[in-house]
């Protein structure tokens, strides 16, 4: 559901998303994968910028990551810039604290930023 949203397939992502909504999941833990996955593609595409030609071994021990997740991560940090992963990281956090504070539910933000992206 995470990679969906990433490469912007909306329509795989609302798919999958219900789902695992259907199945019970808790909205925390969506959420919280989401923001993994945009996290790592964050941090993945710093690295990249700032160490060019590394190979996924390198991003994997650099990181701290396993080394199949950086191999599934790397062609979606290649069709994101780091500016456009910072503003998305900074639309997740801004969902964390709306909904820490009680301003709105987190399945709806969660809807709306996948609608939106």
């Amino acid at each position: 559901m995470a990679e969906a949203i990433a490469i912007g397939d909306k329509k795989f992502a609302f798919k999958l998303l219900n789902e695992q909504r259907r199945m019970g999941e808790d909205e925390s833990y969506l959420f919280a994968m989401i923001l993994r996955q945009f996290k790592i593609l964050l941090q993945m595409r710093d690295l990249w910028e700032r160490e060019d030609g590394l190979t996924s071994e390198q991003f994997a021990s650099r990181l701290g990551l396993h080394p199949f997740v950086v191999k599934k991560s790397l062609p979606l940090v290649r069709r994101h810039g780091l500016e456009r992963l910072k503003e998305i990281y900074e639309e997740l956090l801004e969902i964390d604290r709306r909904t820490k504070f009680g301003l709105a539910k987190q399945n709806v933000l969660i809807d709306f930023f996948i609608g939106k992206s």
